[in-house]
């Protein structure tokens, strides 16, 4: 029984083969060779990726753009918890209506690394960019925007007394922020 059943299918195999050669067939020497299909992205987002390579931290929100968000001082580069970026700021320290922003093309995170674990992050939508807000007391926000696959648009703003709200502050800020950043 075994061998009628080996033979069947040596047979079926023939057969088969056999059609598979006839007409209509492509020279395999003829095809393209197939690319390599690209990284997906993890990302939700839907504007266009960003680069997160800018000549320095500063071009990331130009000085005019943060004097007509209200900052009144000259930008200033900073490191902030081993992150290079630049801080705008308004006013002066404990006055109403100040604020200080840090500002940073991040590569030492995406936002999906920001959201994870944390339980407090809120998820917005600016200038198009998923992102994960943080804003804990009315003091100081964080907020973490979605524009590369290698890091994120990270802005942290503090306003001393609350008034204005540092999160809509973020979000003005991001949102000339993704103007200057480069396509990826």
């Amino acid at each position: 029984m075994r061998k009628g059943l080996a033979a069947g299918a040596l047979f079926a195999s023939f057969v088969l083969a056999g059609c598979s050669s006839s007409g209509g067939a492509t020279d395999p020497g003829t095809t393209a060779p197939a690319e390599p299909p690209a990284p997906e992205s993890t990302s939700a987002r839907t504007a266009p990726a960003k680069s997160l390579d800018v000549p320095d931290a500063c071009s990331v929100v130009t000085a005019e753009q943060a004097n007509a968000l209200g900052a009144d001082q000259a930008p200033r580069p900073n490191d902030l918890h081993g992150t290079a970026g630049c801080n705008y700021q308004a006013g002066e320290a404990g006055t109403n209506g100040g604020w200080s922003a840090f500002v940073a093309a991040d590569k030492s995170q995406t936002l999906q690394d920001f959201s994870a674990g944390m339980t407090d992050v809120q998820n917005v939508e600016v200038a198009g960019y998923p992102a994960g807000q943080i804003g804990t007391n009315p003091t100081n926000c964080i907020l973490v925007l979605d524009v590369s696959d290698e890091g994120s648009l990270l802005i942290e703003t503090l306003s001393r007394t609350g008034t204005p709200n540092p999160c809509d502050i973020s979000k003005q800020v991001a949102e000339a922020a993704v103007q200057n950043l480069p396509s990826a």
